[in-house]
């Protein structure tokens, strides 16, 4: 099933780029989206990573999403400060303990706080090895 989509989404790139349905383009089309789908589903198995979502993820994204928003005004005020009052305004290094063990569980965590831990526009996540977290905020809250 996975080779038939990887093939699929390949033929339309291909179709969308190539941008004619003459007969040798759709051979060539096909040959390359074949080629690119035996590349990519090799690499997907050789390369995987093997991790779990975390149980408690989704619960966050509202927490993400007010933290977003919350950011974004904190950078616009610190922009207001630096640019017209003349004031800098200094970040930080933030280390914080993480599950560094080889599961699953454990890598889907590090994952998720990587992802998590970026979106928002102040913090900047940086490592997630070695049981630290270490994120930079660019305006310390």
């Amino acid at each position: 099933m996975r080779a038939i989509g990887w093939w699929l989404v390949l033929a339309v790139l291909w179709l969308g780029l190539s941008g004619n349905v003459h007969g040798d383009e759709l051979v060539i089309g096909a040959v390359a989206a074949t080629v690119g789908t035996i590349v990519a589903l090799v690499a997907s198995d050789r390369m995987a990573v093997r991790a779990r979502l975390p149980r408690g993820a989704l619960g966050v994204l509202p927490h993400v999403v007010w933290r977003m928003a919350a950011d974004s005004w904190l950078l616009l005020v610190a922009l207001w400060q630096t640019a017209v009052l003349r004031r800098p305004v200094r970040g930080r290094w933030i280390s914080d303990p993480i599950d560094d063990a080889d599961t699953p569980e454990a890598r889907g965590g590090r994952i998720w706080a990587v992802l998590s831990g970026s979106v928002a526009p102040n913090r900047i996540v940086g490592d997630a090895e070695g049981g630290r977290l270490v994120s930079h905020e660019l305006v310390r809250r």
